[in-house]
Order: structure tokens, then sequence, then C-alpha cells
């Protein structure tokens, strides 16, 4: 018990010197966790494999491409199959200690398949990737010079094309949590 009472200081400590190189230039982070995704037109959860890869040119600034992988829902059946998106964009930083609250933007494609067929003649496949646009938000805990905690909350806009059904909307809110290693490239 005393161990884990002396490891706590230890850890904030540490977090603060990660804090203060935490969103330096050069710092490189990577992540892979699992995201929900609420669908906001229909009653669906998605689970998704998220994972994504962010670099800080500028100590505020950062560039990131996000990756999410479908892997099933939860909830009412889906039309949908797959759903996976690509995402690139830009990322501002407000650096108050150990904590990183942020927000972004991001543009990308995504993949999508459905098992709409209205008739015969009409046969499930996937669609063309569509566009899609996302806004972000979030907090970031600095524990240690290599991770970090992060939470965020990502609205995705975006649309699936389905033979004989047209346009369906696909817009969701992502939710995802974890740990994210970093390493700083400019040492």
């Amino acid at each position: 018990m005393v161990n884990r009472i002396l490891l706590i200081p230890l850890i904030l400590l540490s977090g603060e010197l990660a804090a203060q190189n935490g969103t330096n230039s050069g710092l490189l982070e990577a992540n892979l966790t699992l995201t929900p995704g609420f669908m906001i037109h229909r009653p669906v959860t998605n689970i998704y494999l998220h994972g994504y890869l962010e670099y800080f040119p500028e100590n505020k600034i950062s560039i990131r491409g996000d990756g999410f992988f479908h892997t099933g829902n939860q909830g009412q059946p889906s039309a949908i199959t797959q759903n996976h998106s690509l995402l690139f964009g830009g990322v501002y930083h407000f650096c108050k200690g150990n904590l990183d609250p942020f927000f972004g933007l991001q543009q990308g494609l995504q993949f999508t398949r459905s098992n709409l067929a209205p008739s015969a003649e009409f046969r499930a496949e996937s669609s063309p990737p569509a566009p899609v646009i996302s806004g972000f938000t979030g907090l970031k805990y600095y524990v240690h010079p290599n991770f970090h905690l992060f939470a965020s909350l990502r609205y995705l806009k975006a649309l699936h094309f389905s033979p004989g059904f047209g346009m369906i909307a696909m817009d969701e809110i992502r939710i995802s949590a974890g740990l994210s290693l970093q390493v700083d490239t400019k040492k």
C-alpha cells in the first residue's frame, strides 16, 4: 500500500515533465483503441478499431491521421455491414500544465457496404469511397514522458450510396478513450 502511495506522486511529477514537452514540435503520438459510434439517424451502435498517428510540427499545432475499422454493431440489425474511414487533418492544442484540451477538423474517405437489395436485379455491394468530414474535441492528460491518457468526442458527416435506395445518411458520433504512446523525435 505504501508503495502505491509513493508511486502516485512520481507518476504525477513525471507527467509534469511530460506536459512541458508534451505539445512541443517534434512530438509523435500513436494510439490503437476500441471506439463505439452512435448513428444519428438509426438506433445502431457501431464498434470500431480506431488508430491514429499525430505529429506536432509546431508547439500547439499538429497534423493527424485517423483510421477506423468497422468490427460490427450492437442494437438493431444494421443495413450497413462495412463502414471503414480514413481521415486526415489538423488539430489545435490549448496546453494547460499536464492537461491538453484540443479540437480538430479532418476530411477523408469512407468505405461502406450495405446488405440492402431492393430487388433481384440489384445486389448488395460496396459503395464507391465517399467523402467524409469530421470535427472532434477532446482532452489529453500527460502522465509520463512516453505516454498520456486521452478522451475525445467526434462527429462524422458522411453518406452511403445504395443502388435502388439512393443516398443514406451515415452521420455518427464516436467516442474514443485510452492510453497513447508518444516519442519526442527531436531529442
